[in-house]
């Protein structure tokens, strides 16, 4: 590898990785799931995982199966991009989802603001 590739690969692993911190800045995080907001990344992560827990303890097997399809499909889509889906982005599809089946459930933000494409 030379200097100019060697460099050119370092400057798109720089951008991935600033793409990524722009995920998860707390303002973005805020602006994409409220409830989440004034949480430390530790207790959002621990908030998502028990919403998360609590559907699959109340949702019927194909309500589950679809929240794990739209998971998956998020995660691979992050993955092509050389990125991680941030921990909030479940809480998102979750919340989505819970709305399209009609339930109260907090605000988040419309779909086209979970990527910045």
């Amino acid at each position: 590898m030379g200097l100019r590739s060697w460099w050119d690969s370092e400057k798109q692993r720089a951008e991935v990785r600033k793409k990524q911190a722009e995920f998860n800045a707390p303002e973005q995080i805020e602006s994409q799931v409220p409830e989440l907001a004034g949480k430390s990344e530790v207790e959002g992560m621990a908030y998502t995982l028990q919403q998360i827990d609590l559907w699959r303890s109340t949702a019927s097997p194909e309500q589950w199966a679809e929240i794990q399809r739209r998971q998956s499909a998020s995660i691979a889509s992050f993955e092509a991009e050389g990125l991680i889906m941030p921990y909030w982005g479940n809480l998102w599809l979750l919340r989505n989802y819970q709305r399209e089946l009609g339930l109260d459930v907090p605000w988040v933000a419309p779909e086209a603001k979970l990527r910045d494409d």
